[in-house]
């Protein structure tokens, strides 16, 4: 059976079982994984991988990639290749969490990975900090003050230019944005929200783990 976007009716289209140019059927082991492909994933969205070089960052102008080179990054960034993006969602929808292992099934042939394996294949650390819902790991820190060291305006200075622009009024929302850094954190927080970790939108806020990326 192959899937393809029904234009009949109203609403979102839906996978059909018309014949199309891709057939996934033969990708798909079990009635399950199938189900899951069509419910959860047929329409998702995926974020095309974004790849980029240094050699338009001189060393003599920019020291960012140095940030990257030491944290071996560089051929992740660099890397580009053909991918197919109905065959990634294929890929998801028969991943399952077996016993602490990550499952996948690919044309009848079970792959199981640790979080070692994983970790070993991307060559990044098996563990670390969690950053995300909970407290900073480091007595005393303030997301404020480590944002405006970053800065090239002081707090002060960063309130007085944004009450004059909202004609003497100061907002209670801040949208924290790394337009105020010089241009080599800017460069980072780039990488960072578009090629290593991409975002679908809102790239110029910066959230809690960006800092301390």
């Amino acid at each position: 059976m192959a899937f393809q976007l029904s234009s009949k009716g109203k609403g979102k289209g839906k996978a059909s079982s018309s014949r199309g140019p891709l057939d996934l059927s033969r990708l798909f082991t079990t009635k399950s994984q199938q189900e899951r492909y069509e419910t959860y994933l047929f329409q998702n969205k995926i974020t095309k991988p974004k790849y980029s070089t240094f050699v338009s960052f001189p060393d003599d102008v920019f020291t960012f990639p140095t940030v990257f080179e030491e944290l071996g990054l560089s051929d992740l960034i660099s890397y580009n290749t053909n991918f197919y993006l109905e065959l990634v969602k294929v890929f998801y929808s028969n991943m399952v969490k077996k016993k602490g292992k990550l499952t996948y099934v690919v044309k009848g042939v079970s792959i199981s990975l640790t979080a070692s394996d994983i970790s070993a294949i991307f060559e990044i650390p098996t563990g670390g900090h969690k950053f995300v819902r909970t407290k900073a790991p480091w007595e005393n820190y303030s997301k404020h003050a480590f944002y405006y060291s970053l800065s090239r305006l002081s707090e002060h200075q960063f309130y007085n230019k944004r009450k004059k622009s909202f004609g003497g009024d100061n907002p209670e929302r801040v949208y924290w944005s790394p337009a105020k850094f010089s241009i080599d954190d800017r460069m980072l927080h780039y990488f960072l929200v578009y090629v290593i970790v991409p975002r679908f939108s809102n790239h110029c806020t910066i959230t809690d783990p960006n800092r301390f990326e």
